[in-house]
């Protein structure tokens, strides 16, 4: 059931691997040009341990995330139904969401924390249980708070686990292929601004994997999906 659910997700992204790229490369590009002028987010000294922020490209890619999300969510909505919506309407359905979904990650970010300080598995648990937050703000039109509380009560039972298990096969998966990419493309042409460009184009392919395999689920557990097909 877990690889299936995986499957279906690896399918879905790599055969609209076009439109996806179109729609979160803009962002990509933008958050990693900030980095480039600013300095990197979060800031490693040689030996990988963090040393600090720099706040203005930590809060450009937060303020980022919002907007992102639900350009994202609405390609992925008009992919899933066969609907042609082009960049500049997924990009206007990010700005209209972007507030509401602020709220949402900021409730979201509090129980995380929290489960983060009990231990790391918690955190991810609570994550799991509030991941389909988003996409019932962008397709379904809730506030920050009945999402939440939709959220967990759509992940209730066996679903939270499918999921929970899936979302870590497939962020293992593509923290492994970035690394090996990254590492590799640094050995042989060191670090270069392009370079970062091209790895951040990457990584929000990567992010958009995720957010299809939790679409997925976000199909599945709606009251409307059909019977059987989880």
């Amino acid at each position: 059931m877990i690889l299936s659910r995986v499957h279906e997700a690896l399918r879905f992204w790599w055969n609209f691997l076009g439109p996806l790229l179109l729609v979160t490369a803009p962002f990509a590009l933008a958050g990693e040009a900030v980095q480039i002028w600013q300095g990197p987010a979060l800031q490693f000294n040689e030996q990988g341990v963090f040393q600090d922020v720099t706040t203005v490209s930590a809060v450009v890619l937060v303020l980022l995330q919002p907007f992102s999300a639900g350009a994202l969510i609405a390609r992925l909505d008009a992919l899933e139904h066969g609907v042609q919506r082009s960049l500049m309407e997924c990009i206007g359905v990010g700005v209209r969401v972007a507030p509401i979904l602020m709220l949402a990650y900021a409730l979201m970010a509090v129980a995380v924390y929290v489960g983060l300080l009990m231990l790391i598995l918690p955190g991810i648990w609570a994550y799991i249980r509030l991941s389909l937050s988003s996409f019932l703000i962008t397709l379904e039109g809730m506030t920050p708070l009945e999402a939440v509380q939709t959220s967990f009560e759509r992940t209730a039972g066996s679903v939270q686990w499918q999921l929970l298990l899936a979302w870590l096969f497939v962020v293992l998966l593509v923290f492994s292929v970035i690394n090996l990419v990254g590492g590799a493309a640094q050995s042989a042409l060191g670090d270069q601004p392009a370079l970062d460009l091209g790895l951040g184009v990457l990584a929000s392919l990567g992010g958009a994997l995720i957010s299809v395999l939790v679409f997925r689920f976000y199909g599945l557990t709606r009251p409307s999906a059909p019977a059987g097909e989880d």
